[in-house]
């Protein structure tokens, strides 16, 4: 399979001195729409999924070269979705409607793309039936993570350009499964979900030391036990998602010292909130709040403190389009002087699209 190219989008310009400039950038058509799943570290390269007429299409997306669609692996059943590329934008990988896929209820297998290679399937561990789907990949592109189906569970595993996949050897009681959805750059730590028996209980995942070390780092005190990992700091350190507590499906950071703890809330929220992304020293962390208005993109600055990200891009004088709702922050990345955040937003007439959005720092 292949991929053609679309371009799309538009951009408002904002604060900024010196080297750095802020924006604002939509990426997509109001015909189409756009799902925007993360960011390359570097800030160039956008990934996620487009409409088409016959489903979803994973897409890579560059400020120079507009959003290109990066094909399926099966044409009876054409659908992909992006979920992360490499630190400098040049492998992406996801999952596709797949022809191999023969597990019940399932469709996907786990995807790898490159310009020069085009779209490939991975594959799958040996097992009863096949399923694989890639949530994750390392800064060189070389390792990627996700889940994939050996003779009990999916299981959380690795990909390696070696070929195959790499079961890390959790023990899985009957009903058990575990992914993985980030690696820390030196490829040292994994984390992920892992879900206890048939029952609904999730808990967050924590992989260190080659496999030898496998943390089953719990939920926020007081609700059912469901948690979910989303992202991962540099040194594998901060780990962030949501958790269940007495009030509700909560935003949640863990560390070493404090564990899981609840982020703070915007106002009018209706207690549901997930923690999507973080910066590379754990200090910065976005992701999604239910309002009275709706889903909101939220920031947590210093961790904790949970802004409205318009309002933040508003006090650095980056001009968000009249009549935008910004939805979610679904990735984001830093530099010295700029944070990159993207996401998905509505335009004025309610269509989804993806955005980037940039702003100064001191």
């Amino acid at each position: 399979s292949g991929g053609g190219s679309a371009s799309g989008g538009g951009s408002a310009s904002g604060g900024g001195s010196g080297a750095c400039t802020g924006s604002f950038t939509t990426i997509g058509t109001p015909d189409a729409g756009a799902f925007v799943f993360a960011i390359s570290r570097d800030g160039t390269t956008v990934v996620g999924s487009v409409g088409s007429a016959t489903g979803r299409m994973a897409f890579r997306w560059r400020a120079d070269a507009g959003l290109l669609t990066l094909g399926q692996l099966s044409s009876a059943s054409p659908s992909s979705e992006a979920f992360a590329v490499s630190a400098d934008g040049e492998v992406v990988t996801g999952i596709s409607h797949s022809s191999q896929v023969s597990c019940p209820g399932r469709q996907d297998e786990a995807f790898r793309w490159t310009a020069a290679g085009g779209i490939s399937g991975l594959g799958d561990l040996p097992g009863d039936c096949f399923f694989s789907a890639a949530y994750g990949i390392s800064a060189d592109g070389a390792l990627i993570v996700g889940t994939a189906t050996n003779a009990q569970s999916n299981t959380a595993a690795t990909w390696s350009t070696a070929g195959q996949w790499n079961d890390l050897g959790l023990a899985m009681s009957p009903g058990n499964s575990s992914s993985l959805a980030a690696v820390t750059p030196d490829r040292t730590v994994f984390a992920g979900t892992y879900r206890i028996g048939n029952g609904g209980e999730y808990e967050l995942l924590r992989i260190a030391d080659g496999g030898a070390l496998v943390e089953r780092l719990g939920d926020l005190d007081g609700g059912i036990s469901y948690a979910g990992f989303n992202a991962l700091s540099d040194d594998g350190e901060v780990l962030v998602g949501f958790g269940t507590s007495a009030v509700g499906a909560e935003a949640l950071r863990w560390t070493r010292d404090a564990g899981p703890v609840a982020l703070g809330h915007l106002s009018g929220s209706q207690l549901i909130s997930v923690a999507a992304a973080v910066s590379r020293d754990g200090s910065l962390i976005a992701g999604s709040e239910l309002t009275d208005a709706g889903s909101e993109a939220v920031l947590w600055l210093g961790g904790l403190s949970a802004s409205r990200l318009e309002q933040v891009l508003s006090s650095h004088g980056v001009v968000v389009p009249a009549g935008y709702r910004l939805r979610s922050v679904t990735g984001l990345t830093t530099s010295a002087t700029q944070v990159t955040v993207v996401g998905n937003t509505d335009d004025a007439s309610g269509n989804p699209l993806g955005f980037v959005a940039r702003y100064c720092t001191p």
